[in-house]
């Protein structure tokens, strides 16, 4: 089963969520629980957060009937009322774990508060430990913040 999380970096702080699958699905429902730490972090308190978030990673949660609802734990988290105030201020990446690969897919912020895709930056990392994990989630986010 892959598991997944959602690192953003946000007015210098990390929010890891967890996303869930459903029914047995690819994981897509951001729904937490929501990790903070602050963007000060040691590389390996980021990346043990991390695995900490991918363990929670199920593929068994109910389809949500309001996708609002879903953000709630985010937005809360960082004390944003919505999700394009929160947007706007933060950069993103996901982390995907099947076994022991890890595959970590940055994304850019799109001038409408949403997140794309930004494949020529994917990074295929094979058995790292948390601190390598963390490493590399901080040098990532932390060079295409503002």
């Amino acid at each position: 089963m892959m598991q997944s999380v959602s690192v953003y970096l946000r007015e210098g702080k990390y929010f890891i969520v967890t996303i869930h699958g459903s029914g047995g699905s690819e994981p897509c429902i951001e729904s937490g629980p929501v990790a903070e730490l602050p963007g000060s972090a040691s590389t390996q308190e980021l990346g043990s957060a991390v695995l900490r978030g991918l363990d929670a990673s199920t593929d068994n949660v109910p389809w949500p009937k309001d996708f609002k609802k879903v953000t709630e734990p985010l937005l809360a988290a960082a004390q944003a009322k919505t999700w394009a105030a929160f947007a706007k201020r933060a950069v993103s990446l996901r982390i995907d774990r099947d076994g022991t690969r890890y595959l970590m897919l940055p994304s850019n912020r799109t001038p409408k508060g949403s997140f794309d895709a930004a494949p020529e930056r994917n990074r295929d990392l094979e058995g790292v430990a948390a601190e390598a994990l963390g490493s590399e989630i901080a040098t990532e986010l932390s060079a295409h913040s503002k």
